[in-house]
């Protein structure tokens, strides 16, 4: 008996080999004056203009800002150590304009854990929210790295609160210092071929072991976001950290507020083709 081949009912999709930069603010057009994310503790929103043009800056401050022998390029990997945070997307998004892989490490990890993936992932750089300053300094102490050499690895991740007070303490760059001096005139380029190379590691909960690292290439985040359909309203529980939480697909409505305890969802990065997203 000959196989059977089960299709899809759905058209087929077309999708773009392109950065997903790209694909979010170039070949998917919305109005730019729309919401994008909206943090409940302080009421700020971000437009969809706001995190192109904040993304873009942030691209050229790790080129330009960040010290010495620790700036970042294409093929590099950088690492976000953080809870969801509205300074999220635009950490992502501006490595992800600067060509920069990213390493996304859970906000739960202890220094030993966090040394791990930091090493495993060969990350030069990372964005820490300011909470978790204490424990990124013991992971360098962990990995023998010094901490005049650790202050140089280390941003404070954080857009809006006390980021730029927590990093002049303890005497490394903030958020805030890589705005204001320049944006990148346009993204890092990717096509053809290009679109499958590692665009997110992201780790496993190590349960039967230590954690493990799972790629995520640029072409399939593309296709993910390409086959989100309009609904009335999408909620998913995942952090943004988490693989499925990061890259997976749900359905997303034209416009749709997402309320939880903890900042969530995988939503967030579809959030900019369609709606906006509300971090409580």
């Amino acid at each position: 008996m000959p196989p059977i081949i089960y299709t899809s009912p759905s058209p087929k999709l077309e999708v773009a080999s392109e950065s997903l930069w790209t694909f979010i603010f170039r070949t998917t057009q919305h109005d730019p004056n729309l919401p994008a994310f909206l943090d409940a503790a302080t009421g700020r929103v971000l437009s969809r203009a706001d995190l192109r043009n904040l993304s873009l800056e942030f691209a050229h401050g790790i080129r330009t800002r960040l010290p010495q022998g620790n700036r970042l390029f294409r093929g590099d990997t950088a690492m976000i150590f953080g809870p969801n945070t509205i300074a999220w997307p635009i950490a992502l998004l501006g490595l992800i304009a600067g060509g920069v892989r990213t390493t996304l490490a859970n906000s739960a990890y202890t220094p030993a854990e966090l040394a791990f993936q930091y090493n495993d992932s060969r990350a030069r750089v990372v964005f820490s929210h300011p909470d978790l300053i204490p424990i990124v300094f013991a992971m360098f102490k962990h990995i023998g790295v010094s901490e005049d050499e650790a202050r140089r690895r280390l941003v404070v991740l954080d857009f809006g609160g006390n980021g730029a007070e927590v990093a002049r303490k303890v005497g490394v760059l903030g958020l805030s210092d890589l705005f204001g001096h320049g944006a990148l005139q346009e993204e890092e380029k990717i096509s053809g071929s290009q679109a499958g190379e590692t665009l997110l590691l992201c780790y496993s909960s190590g349960t039967t072991g230590k954690a493990k690292g799972v790629e995520v290439c640029g072409s399939v985040s593309v296709l993910n976001l390409a086959d989100v359909v309009p609904d009335d309203a999408s909620k998913s529980y995942h952090h943004v950290t988490h693989g499925q939480g990061c890259a997976g697909t749900s359905s997303s409505p034209p416009r749709c507020s997402i309320r939880c305890s903890s900042i969530l969802s995988h939503l967030w990065y579809m959030s900019l083709l369609s709606h906006s997203l509300h971090f409580c």
